[in-house]
């Protein structure tokens, strides 16, 4: 699966995640950016059972899209299970799939 990430959004979630001031600069977040989005990845594939990859295509300044594997998301098909991969989704604040 193709999962498209907004820069915006997602810079928002590495400051929350990582307890950085509001104001960090998305220069200043791009110097740590490989460990915040580490960080970031490695709680949604132990939260929520998606496990994100590497860039599908090359990324803009905007948006990227990465490969992602939902296959832990769906343990079994119940209603619940659908419930994880939209929380998910959101968490990682995607904005297409």
């Amino acid at each position: 699966m193709l999962v498209t990430i907004s820069w915006p959004r997602f810079a928002q979630l590495l400051r929350e995640l990582n307890n950085l001031p509001a104001d960090t600069s998305d220069d200043e977040l791009e110097v740590r950016l490989s460990s915040y989005a580490r960080k970031a990845f490695d709680y949604a594939a132990e939260a929520y059972g998606i496990r994100i990859g590497n860039l599908s295509s090359p990324a803009t300044k905007s948006v990227a899209e990465f490969n992602a594997d939902i296959s832990g998301t769906r343990d079994q098909f119940e209603p619940e299970v659908w419930g994880k991969l939209i929380g998910g989704l959101q968490f990682l604040r995607a904005i297409a799939v």
